[in-house]
């Protein structure tokens, strides 16, 4: 007879862990553009053709 062993990681509950990390504040006049992100010519290209809009753009360049 075999044994199996499969190891795991212990991990917080979610409730304990941030979702997000704070790295500035802008205040709510500002606006936040395409030119904001790091997303290349080619990048921004690639996610027009899979569908993605600015606002997507820039909703995953900050997720």
């Amino acid at each position: 007879m075999s044994n199996t062993y499969m190891a795991t990681n212990e991990c917080p509950p979610a409730a304990t862990r941030t979702p997000y990390t704070n790295l500035g504040s802008l205040s709510e006049e500002t606006q936040v553009t395409i030119r904001d992100t790091g997303w290349s010519e080619e990048d921004q290209e690639r996610m027009r053709l899979a569908g993605f809009d600015g606002v997507d753009m820039v909703m995953a360049w900050y997720s």
